[in-house]
């Protein structure tokens, strides 16, 4: 009996203690680029995609390498310190239209150098419940390209034809400018005057 109610005791203490614990839902946080290459002085866009959670309040820290990617722009609620774009969002509605599967926000960036750059995403996520939520987090990267040079072409000049149509043609034309027939087969000289 006295085995039974330890057992009793110790299931209710188990109970209380794991409902207390806040609730940690699972998802991914993920980014994606418009472009897996660009060229140098390209932009190109950089989302935030949420999938399996859904959150009322986030911050969300995108690091890109500010040696070879330009931040650009970002929606309202947007920063950008030490290489890092920060976004911030609130449900307006205090969590009755949480955001769920899809993209959170898109930022616009340029390429800079040629070269690998990669991007990393980290943040903090609330659940509606203002409850933690604790995604994983993975990044992306993008291919930078030199601009490619053009090699202006210079066109070459033809020079004029010779040869095989010149019977023909040149004949043509002198034997009948010079009163021979138009075939250019014969000229007929006139006698000159003296």
């Amino acid at each position: 009996m006295k085995k039974k109610i330890i057992y009793t005791i110790s299931l209710l203490f188990l109970f209380l203690g794991l409902s207390t614990i806040p609730s940690l839902a699972a998802g991914s946080i993920r980014l994606s680029s418009s472009k897996s290459s660009v060229t140098v002085g390209e932009e190109f866009n950089i989302s935030v995609n949420l999938s399996g959670a859904s959150v009322a309040t986030l911050t969300s820290r995108v690091t890109i390498d500010t040696s070879k990617i330009e931040y650009v722009s970002g929606p309202a609620n947007t920063n950008f310190s030490n290489g890092r774009i920060i976004y911030t969002w609130t449900d307006p509605t205090g969590g009755a239209n949480p955001k769920t599967d899809g993209t959170i926000a898109t930022f616009k960036v340029r390429a800079k150098v040629a070269g690998t750059a990669s991007f990393s995403v980290s943040g903090d996520f609330y659940d509606p419940d203002e409850n933690p939520v604790k995604p994983s987090f993975s990044g992306t990267s993008v291919t930078i390209k030199e601009k490619e040079t053009q090699t202006p072409v210079t066109p070459t000049p033809t020079p004029p034809s010779t040869g095989g149509n010149t019977g023909g043609t040149t004949g043509g034309s002198t034997g009948g400018s010079t009163g021979g027939s138009s075939s250019g087969g014969s000229t007929t000289t006139k006698p000159s005057r003296r």
